[in-house]
C-alpha cells in the first residue's frame, strides 16, 4: 500500500495510507476489481464540496511550513459520457476572492484499462472562453481517443473505505505545448475520495531549475469536504 505522511499542525502529524505519495500504483488489479472502483467514484464524486473544516483545523491546531489552506469551494457534476464510454464528471472551482465566478473548470474522464487492471484517470482544464453560461461548448469536450494523449494520467485503486490514484512516479513531465507554450513542466497529481471527502496534492515545478512554481512545499493536500 502506498504510505504518505502530512503534517497538518505544527505538532500534529498524521501517518496515512490514502494513496497521497505520489509513487506509482503498481498492484494490478483484476477487471472486475477495477470495475469496482469505478463504481464508487460514479458514486462518491459528483457533489459540492469546500475545505472550511481544513481552514478550521488548521487555525486551531496550527498548519504546516506554508500555512493555512485557501478556501475553494469545487461543485462536480456528471457529464455525458465519452464517445467510446468513459465517464466523465465536470468540475468548477471557486475561490474566496469571487466565490460567484468560477476560476478554473476542467473535465474529469475514467476508464478501466484493462491491460493494466486499473481505472485511468484524465483531467484537462477547460479554458474560460470554452464556456457559455456555465455551459461546456463542444469544442470543449474531448474525445476519448483524443484523451490517450493527454499528458500525465493517474490511476485510481482501492483501499479500505476509499479509493486512491497517483501518477506514474511522483512527478511527471509535460509540454506546454498544448497551453501554447513552450517548453516543459514538471507536475504533479495524487487524490483520495471517500463517500463524504475528496481531498487533492497537485503542483508544478520548473523542468530546468526544479523549483516549485505551483502547490505547496509541505505536501498537505487540499482537503475537501462534501457539504451537499
Amino acid at each position: 500500500m502506498i504510505k504518505a505522511r502530512f503534517v497538518f499542525a505544527a505538532t500534529l502529524a498524521v501517518t496515512t495510507s490514502m494513496g497521497l505519495s505520489g509513487s506509482y500504483p503498481a498492484n494490478a488489479q483484476s477487471v472486475t476489481e477495477a470495475r469496482s472502483v469505478l463504481e464508487d467514484i460514479e458514486r462518491w464524486l459528483p457533489g459540492s464540496f469546500d475545505n472550511e473544516s481544513q481552514i478550521l483545523m488548521e487555525a486551531t491546531l496550527g498548519s504546516g511550513a506554508d500555512g493555512i489552506h485557501e478556501w475553494y469551494h469545487i461543485e462536480i457534476s456528471k457529464i455525458a459520457n465519452g464517445d467510446n464510454g468513459s465517464l466523465r464528471f465536470r468540475s468548477m472551482m471557486k475561490d474566496r476572492a469571487n466565490p460567484s465566478a468560477p476560476i478554473e473548470h476542467a473535465v474529469f474522464a475514467f476508464r478501466v484499462d484493462e491491460e493494466m487492471g486499473l481505472v485511468r484517470m484524465d483531467r484537462y482544464r477547460v479554458p474560460l472562453e470554452d464556456v457559455d453560461n456555465g455551459r461546456l461548448r463542444d469544442r470543449a469536450i474531448k474525445t476519448d481517443k483524443e484523451l490517450l494523449d493527454v499528458q500525465c494520467p493517474v490511476f485510481w485503486q482501492p483501499g479500505p473505505g476509499y479509493v486512491y490514484a497517483a501518477m506514474q512516479g511522483v512527478w511527471c513531465e509535460m509540454s506546454l505545448g498544448e497551453f501554447g507554450g513552450g517548453g516543459t513542466i514538471i507536475v504533479r497529481g495524487d487524490y483520495h475520495l471517500t463517500a463524504d471527502e475528496f481531498w487533492m496534492l497537485s503542483a508544478t515545478r520548473d523542468s530546468n531549475t526544479n523549483v516549485l512554481t505551483r502547490g505547496r512545499a509541505d505536501d498537505i493536500p487540499l482537503r475537501l469536504k462534501k457539504v451537499k
